[in-house]
């Protein structure tokens, strides 16, 4: 959780893996969210066919073609496949890019209050209600047809969602955890994540576009349902002085619950010193705006190395670094990256690849997370998405000025699995619960939410800018400002991030 390590008792696994896959389903509709315009836009965008080519349904499983000419992309015509809507109802792609980084937006406003609506209301409460937000906007969605208005408004409100569950479901996947499933358990949100993804790459390439939307939504109904039968984290039950339902909750979470013999008192002892400790800082955050733990006093000159400056230094640049390497952009913009790359799949067809790919990675991450250090698997992720992002690049290169790639078409949905590969052993799910196991719980509050603020307004800016990138992808076969943050975050883990005890030794 921090630095205070909580020694909690070793128990059986299942309920606890049980409690966090059940936590984080509402987190498959967000990674649904993520990768929806991936295959929606595409479709949004494109102008009626008369010969049937493209791999992408369309309503009544009519096939439609996507212009080559990206400035030129329109949507003209009704639901039934026939032209006859007005020449003003169209999507362009610069309404499109305000489709998709809308969300990053959404993300900054949910994630801001997160903390304290986590310690007020509870974690399992928040991420039930995180469900309501996710069901309007699919909803709104559904309904939108092409209206950019809507569109704009659904994913801003599913964006508040993703701000909420960022920040709610590792919190409570970790608090919930004995320190020898800590590890795996932090990965489980990051791997909920990918099969949302896979998912809507998936549902794109083979439902119409209603069904993609309809599907998407069902595992945010699940979810509300589903979390009714999982306890409250014990770490905030002890913060409301409840101490009775912590002593349930852990028996239910060590699968102690019948046993007559187990005593819960040395982990709820354990846990009240933790929580007496947040107290004793919320107490004096209201006295003064200088306590060594507070954002204001972190600014002072005696505080700038302590170990919730450093701490919070590392978590937010490594965050940073993250969004700068692109992933979100290709996330949201993989069709039309593999249709600029010259790939001789179909770009749907290559983005479930790549889904899958992500999928099958996080998973073997969650397997070997707690026997591997977490600063060795930062390393060598930002070493391979870097080499694999000038991989790209330089095919890119020889395809502009001339080469014969032909031989080599399917090189860049190899080198976009080893980059999505390398992310997801590192990059992706450990910055999300080393922010959980490094920051003090009594400066959460605030470093969750300058950390996030910073990693939504990085990713909208990177998700509202990448589609002049896929452009020069075409134009100069380059992705120079993707590949050198991974260099960076590279040296970052060398020199800043703590190792683990094997990796101390």
């Amino acid at each position: 959780m921090d630095g205070d390590k909580l020694p909690l008792q070793t128990g059986r696994k299942l309920p606890q893996y049980l409690a966090a896959c059940i936590s984080s389903i509402n987190t498959i509709c967000c990674g649904s969210v993520f990768a929806w315009s991936a295959p929606a836009l595409p479709y949004l965008q494109s102008a009626l066919a008369s010969d049937v080519t493209t791999t992408q349904p369309g309503d009544n499983y009519t096939y439609y073609n996507v212009s080559e000419d990206l400035n030129q992309r329109r949507v003209n015509f009704d639901n039934n496949g026939s032209i006859g809507l007005p020449p003003d109802d169209t999507i362009s792609v610069a309404e499109g890019s305000i489709i998709s980084s809308l969300v990053a937006i959404g993300c900054l406003v949910g994630s801001l209050p997160a903390g304290q609506l986590a310690n007020a209301f509870g974690r399992r409460t928040m991420l039930q209600v995180m469900n309501v937000p996710l069901l309007v906007g699919w909803i709104i969605i559904i309904f939108a047809d092409r209206h950019v208005a809507l569109l704009c408004t659904a994913r801003f409100v599913q964006g508040i969602s993703l701000g909420l569950g960022a920040v709610m479901t590792p919190l409570y996947n970790e608090e919930i955890a004995d320190t020898h499933v800590r590890g795996s358990l932090g990965v489980i949100y990051d791997l909920m994540l990918t099969v949302g993804i896979l998912w809507s790459y998936i549902a794109g390439a083979s439902l119409p576009y209603l069904w993609l939307n309809i599907s998407s939504a069902f595992t945010a109904v699940l979810s509300a349902i589903l979390l009714f039968f999982i306890p409250e984290s014990p770490v905030h039950l002890l913060l409301k002085n409840k101490r009775k339902k912590a002593e349930d909750a852990l028996r239910w979470l060590r699968s102690k619950k019948h046993d007559t013999n187990y005593d819960p008192n040395q982990e709820i002892h354990s846990l009240q010193r933790l929580v007496d400790k947040t107290k004793v800082y919320l107490h004096s955050r209201s006295i003064t705006s200088l306590n060594p733990t507070s954002l204001a006093g972190m600014f002072t000159v005696n505080n700038f190395t302590g170990p919730t400056a450093k701490s919070f230094y590392i978590i937010l640049s490594l965050l940073v670094l993250r969004q700068l390497g692109g992933i979100n952009a290709l996330t949201f913009y993989t069709v039309d990256i593999f249709k600029e790359a010259g790939s001789s799949m179909s770009p749907y067809v290559s983005s479930a690849v790549l889904g899958l790919v992500e999928f099958l990675m996080t998973l073997a991450t969650f397997t070997f997370v707690d026997r591997l250090g977490r600063r060795t698997l930062l390393l060598l992720s930002s070493i391979l998405m870097g080499a694999c992002l000038t991989g790209i690049s330089l095919l890119g290169y020889l395809k502009v000025f001339g080469y014969d790639v032909t031989l080599v078409e399917w090189l860049p949905l190899v080198l976009f699995a080893l980059y999505l590969s390398a992310f997801s052993v590192g990059f992706g799910p450990i910055p999300w619960f080393m922010m959980a196991e490094l920051i003090p719980t009594e400066s959460k509050g605030w470093v969750t939410g300058v950390v996030a603020t910073v990693n939504w307004l990085a990713m909208f800016l990177v998700t509202q800018l990448f589609p002049g990138m896929v452009v020069s992808i075409r134009v100069r076969g380059d992705l120079p400002r993707l590949r050198r943050p991974q260099y960076l975050g590279g040296g970052l883990c060398v020199h800043l991030c703590p190792g683990d005890e094997r990796e101390d030794h």
